[in-house]
């Protein structure tokens, strides 16, 4: 795999480890009633989308494997 798909790849991985930091130990309402939390995770989801279209492009099998194993992330 080129380096440039590793470093996606790396970028998505981030991403997805923030949005789990941001909400670990959170419950629904706390997360509905935090403001910065919701902003924060959002803006991971962007960043996620952000990530998604290249590799869309550059690697359409990577990808189709990847919304598959993962249907929340079909969003965009």
């Amino acid at each position: 795999m080129p380096a440039k798909f590793e470093d996606l790849k790396h970028d998505l991985l981030t991403a997805i480890g923030n949005i789990e930091t941001f909400i670990k130990g959170a419950s629904l309402a706390d997360y509905e009633s935090n403001l910065m939390m919701r902003r924060a995770v959002e803006r991971e989801f962007e960043i996620v989308g952000e990530i998604l279209n290249p590799i869309e492009r550059a690697y359409p099998n990577y990808l189709v494997r990847f919304r598959t194993a993962v249907p929340l992330l079909t969003f965009g």
